[in-house]
């Protein structure tokens, strides 16, 4: 409920007509509620704020987001991050994304990823084709066809397939 100062009968019936929840206030009153305090109960206690600002024992307090936050609802509640972070449903917190993604919409969902990263079919950042690769598929991105002048080689300790120049 927010408080207006009116004294005239006319300002008052308009104002309860056209916002029925607007509450119509005597100066006294308004100018009696504590600093950032929209509307109080008896001039001394405030029950609502301005924006950034949550009532607390009574007295409107600056609200505070915490790291990774960048607006919240209270000191404690996030409802947007930071880029590289997630809103945390459970807590209400910024949790960071899972790895090489820049922007995620869980702990396993990316949806963008760093440079020479692609998000895969699972949700997570990929390493893109390696360099003379023409086709490359799999969960690691390995090479199924080289460019012409080079040929697929096997790296087994990695289990990805790369291209190398014919002859080497």
């Amino acid at each position: 409920m927010f408080a207006c100062q009116g004294t005239s009968p006319i300002a008052t019936a308009f104002a309860t007509l056209v916002h029925p929840t607007v509450k119509i206030a005597s100066p006294d009153s308004v100018a009696s509620c504590p600093s950032n305090c929209v509307d109080c109960s008896d001039g001394n206690t405030c029950t609502q704020c301005v924006p950034g600002f949550a009532v607390k024992n009574g007295v409107c307090q600056r609200i505070v987001c915490a790291d990774m936050c960048l607006t919240c609802t209270d000191n404690t509640t996030c409802t947007r991050c930071a880029l590289g972070y997630y809103l945390n449903a459970t807590n209400g917190s910024c949790s960071v994304c899972p790895s090489h993604c820049t922007s995620c919409l869980d702990e396993s969902t990316c949806t963008g990823c760093e440079a020479g990263y692609s998000v895969g079919v699972s949700g997570s950042c990929l390493l893109e084709c390696p360099m003379n690769c023409m086709s490359c598929g799999g969960e690691h991105f390995t090479c199924s066809a080289c460019s012409s002048g080079y040929q697929l080689i096997s790296i087994h300790s990695t289990n990805l397939t790369i291209c190398s120049v014919s002859g080497s």
